[in-house]
């Protein structure tokens, strides 16, 4: 999706995550600058098997771990963004990163897959002798309703210390940007630019000690 946000659905990488995962090449040459801040790595359709394909590879569950210790190219900040569930993409993912950021879009079904997600995490961390990430929780697609109250309550119940205090507002300025492949930084999207600017904020405070930490 955050591929064909930016360069469209037809577009079809020289290099994509999918050659970095599966063939060994490297993470510096799959880079796509889209602004001088902004680059991505490209997304395959073939990526649609990667789940089913990566636990035949050795050291399947740590094959993007090693590709990002290869990464020459300097970044402040990287996101993977994986689908839902729990196959060998979502466990590349958290053993490669350093914090692992939770959106819950304010559901019941959704507050129990985080619950499923954590409790896996925490059972990958401990099998290969790692600690568990920092990890925070999200409220996304808020409205004012009594169910969405509910879910903030339950949330901040089991995880007083790590939900966020922002909360991604439901707008539908949301859909109009992805129509139109602009972000918020890009459009003065009222609602959406001011939660997620709140949101850069939050992150940024409560994570950038942590960060230092791991670094030292």
């Amino acid at each position: 999706s955050a591929t064909s946000f930016f360069v469209g659905a037809d577009y079809r990488a020289p290099v994509s995550i999918h050659d970095v995962l599966f063939e060994g090449a490297r993470l510096d040459d799959a880079l796509l600058p889209i602004t001088p801040k902004l680059s991505v790595v490209p997304g395959a359709a073939k990526m649609e098997d990667a789940d089913r394909l990566l636990p035949s590879i050795t050291g399947a569950d740590t094959v993007l771990f090693r590709a990002f210790r290869a990464l020459q190219t300097p970044f402040d900040v990287v996101l993977l963004d994986v689908p839902s569930g729990w196959g060998a993409t979502a466990r590349n993912a958290l053993l490669a990163a350093t914090h692992h950021l939770l959106p819950i879009n304010s559901e019941q079904m959704a507050l129990d897959t985080a619950h499923s997600t954590l409790a896996h995490s925490v059972g990958l961390f401990e099998a290969y002798d790692r600690e568990t990430l920092p990890f925070a929780a999200l409220l996304t697609a808020f409205r004012e309703t009594h169910s969405s109250h509910d879910i903030e309550a339950q949330c901040r119940g089991f995880w007083p210390q790590n939900t966020l205090q922002t909360r991604i507002r439901y707008t539908e300025q949301i859909k109009e940007l992805a129509a139109t492949r602009k972000t918020v930084a890009q459009r003065q999207a009222a609602t959406a630019r001011e939660d997620f600017a709140a949101l850069g904020d939050e992150i940024l405070k409560s994570w950038q000690p942590k960060l230092r930490n791991r670094k030292k």
